[in-house]
């Protein structure tokens, strides 16, 4: 059964992703009306500009399985600013109008979340054989620290397992930047290296997306409460 949201509902358009940086701009916005392949929004905030028109974005939204809440999504065209769409109450409101190009199906929209595992965490990073330090680590990739003698370039590939409660998830990553700290001569000899996951099977998603909001949950409980 294909799930859409349904008319007065809240969603969250994915405006942009930064692969690089694994910044998200999502923003919060009100479904007016679906019509087949026609998605009517009320403008985000901060609002979409005429600039995003063509613009290919992600809709997302909260579903009700079984008494459990799973975001779905799909993706769309940004196609028109609309100044004076009429609601039922025959109110004139700004809205958006989006051309959807794909049906909805399970959707992340924090796949960029990181965190920082710790020692205890049974979450690592096995780079070339060799156990690497992680610096932080999402569903879409990790940073690490590694000896500078490897060699590693920007934009090529390598593989990587990722080891998750014990268990291993060989894939592909790409690595997107290579980079040299500076300031301590404790980190001379090493660099930094932040790569994207570009096949994680969906048993290693989950398993990995399970892990991250486990850490992150843990984490927040350690805050101080003032």
């Amino acid at each position: 059964m294909t799930i859409y949201p349904r008319p007065g509902s809240g969603i969250d358009i994915v405006v942009a992703m930064d692969y690089d940086t694994e910044v998200v701009d999502v923003r919060r916005a009100l479904v007016y009306d679906i019509l087949d392949h026609d998605i009517v929004v009320s403008q985000p905030n901060p609002p979409v500009t005429h600039r995003y028109l063509g613009n290919q974005v992600a809709m997302t939204y909260l579903v009700s399985e079984n008494e459990t809440r799973i975001r779905y999504g799909f993706h769309g065209i940004i196609s028109d600013l609309i100044d004076d769409y009429t609601l039922s109450s025959a109110e004139k409101v700004r809205a958006v109008l989006l051309k959807r190009v794909s049906e909805p199906s399970r959707f992340n929209v924090r796949m960029h979340f990181r965190v920082k595992p710790g020692i205890d965490s049974d979450l690592g990073v096995t780079l070339n054989g060799e156990q690497v330090n992680v610096i932080d680590i999402s569903i879409g990739g990790a940073k690490i620290i590694h000896h500078k003698d490897h060699g590693f370039k920007s934009q090529s590939k390598v593989k990587v397992v990722v080891n998750i409660d014990g268990e291993q998830y060989g894939l592909d990553a790409q690595i997107l930047r290579v980079w040299i700290p500076s300031g301590s001569k404790k980190v001379e000899n090493v660099s930094f290296l932040a790569m994207k996951f570009l096949n994680l099977e969906r048993k290693a998603e989950d398993h990995l997306a399970r892990k991250v909001r486990e850490i992150e949950r843990e984490s927040r409980s350690k805050e101080p409460l003032f």
